[in-house]
């Protein structure tokens, strides 16, 4: 059962109420369905953070890299619980429930709406205790992303989009308008961000003070204005076959050395997605993610104004794209060729 957020929802946010039209042509407040989403990905974060350390010992699944916890099982079937009462009919994909198979899909009426979650993405980062992994729950219709949520607990960063409404990033506030001592964020605690925005205050959007009550601000974000990939920070990601197909990312990584200012190798591709949305990093590329891991990422990335597509430069899809490119869009196609070895 989902815990009620009844104080973060005393105030809806007003720029999501307007009604979608679906493919039935019924229509669906998706403002119920960020409702929810936040909801349930902040217990899914409480969660986690109440396993000790000592109790985050992992077991192998895939690969000897391929780590879960008790805490993925967890997390997850309070998720899945979640969705299930709420929406009976809709169908979910989910990574520990589906295992690394998500081919099942492919018989699904295209028209089905379908969560699509990652109880705990950065698995590895979780069980050494190292701080950064997310909850990850995208909504997708007709195959295509239309709501994501991602839920960074040990920052109190909620990142979410609707599609076509714009991509926004939450944080905790003190109601003087500072932010509260577990509201820090990845932005290392300055005043302003890559992308501009303050993080000392609330903002109020049309009278109304962020998505979950006076506690929280609501900031639009959007990716930076960086246009030479000289100066520009990447993210990337290894999968868990390097032991077994070490494929060409060495090879990439050491291009983009060369290429960009610097790269980082974080561990949680979910997070590394809304990173590039927020203007932190300028470009992320990866290969052999699965669809719970880009599923509510991607959405927020091309809602904060950013690209993504498969290395060939094509539309990425995140049921069958094997290779992942996103950026801000002003460096994509220096990305393009470096990957291509130009």
């Amino acid at each position: 059962m989902v815990v009620k957020c009844s104080q973060e929802w005393s105030r809806i946010v007003t720029i999501f109420d307007d009604l979608l039209t679906i493919s039935d042509n019924s229509t669906m407040q998706f403002t119920e369905y960020l409702k929810f989403t936040i909801a349930t990905a902040r217990q899914a974060g409480k969660i986690l953070q109440q396993v000790t350390k000592e109790k985050r010992v992992a077991r192998t699944k895939s690969t000897e890299l391929d780590l879960v916890t008790c805490a993925d099982k967890m997390s997850e079937d309070f998720i899945i619980s979640a969705i299930r009462k709420r929406f009976p009919a809709h169908r979910i994909l989910s990574e520990e429930e589906s295992g690394s198979s998500p081919n099942s899909l492919i018989s699904w009426s295209p028209d089905t709406l379908t969560w699509v979650v990652d109880p705990l993405d950065g698995t590895t980062n979780y069980s050494h205790s190292f701080p950064f992994y997310c909850v990850s729950i995208g909504l997708t219709l007709n195959g295509q992303p239309v709501l994501g949520v991602v839920y960074n607990p040990n920052l109190d960063e909620m990142f979410y989009a609707i599609k076509g409404k714009g991509a926004y990033c939450s944080l905790a506030v003190r109601p003087e308008g500072k932010l509260s001592a577990r509201g820090g964020s990845a932005f290392g605690g300055q005043p302003t961000t890559r992308s501009g925005f303050s993080l000392r205050e609330p903002v109020r959007v049309r009278g109304v003070v962020g998505p979950y009550g006076p506690h929280y601000n609501n900031r639009k974000i959007s990716v930076s204005r960086t246009r030479q990939l000289s100066k520009g920070l990447l993210v990337t990601g290894f999968p868990y076959i390097i032991r077994q197909k070490p494929g060409d990312n060495f090879r990439n990584f050491q291009r983009f050395c060369m290429k960009a200012q610097a790269i980082r190798r974080a561990g949680a591709a979910a997070l590394d997605l809304c990173y590039v949305a927020s203007g932190i990093f300028d470009g992320f590329w990866e290969r052999e993610l699965k669809p719970w891991d880009t599923a509510a990422g991607t959405l927020i990335v091309t809602e904060a104004g950013g690209k993504v597509t498969n290395f060939k430069g094509k539309p990425y899809n995140i049921f069958s794209d094997r290779s992942i490119l996103a950026s801000n869009g002003r460096v994509h196609t220096q990305m393009i060729k470096v990957i291509n070895g130009k």
